[in-house]
């Protein structure tokens, strides 16, 4: 199946894809660490659709600042999938961090071979 990439650039195209999604779960759980809870709150609120029942993603604002300062009880009470995705997030960061140390690593070492080979 061929989607009109060569050899190679698919695979490129994923790793810039997870990189970007990847920064946007980095800003998710260091935001609490930086900005006020009330600043943050007040972003959320203004981005929140009001439903007769409650979303998947009801009170994952409040889990997110409460597993920041380690609250877990909080943070279970206010949308149970909370503690599992902060979790998550971290856990991307922290493969993430190390993937592209390895890779930067890889492309140094290539780059300094092909130095040598001149």
């Amino acid at each position: 199946m061929n989607l009109g990439f060569q050899p190679g650039q698919l695979g490129t195209a994923l790793v810039m894809v997870w990189l970007v999604f990847s920064l946007a779960m980095a800003a998710c759980v260091i935001a609490p660490h930086i900005v006020a809870d009330e600043t943050i709150r007040q972003m959320a609120s203004s981005c929140s659709v009001h439903h007769d029942r409650p979303c998947i993603m009801c009170g994952m604002t409040t889990s997110f600042l409460a597993m920041s300062k380690g609250d877990l009880a909080t943070a279970r009470q206010a949308n149970a999938a909370g503690p599992i995705l902060y979790g998550f997030f971290w856990l991307n960061i922290l493969v993430t961090g190390f993937g592209s140390a390895f890779y930067l690593r890889h492309l140094s070492k290539r780059n300094s071979n092909h130095r040598q080979e001149r």
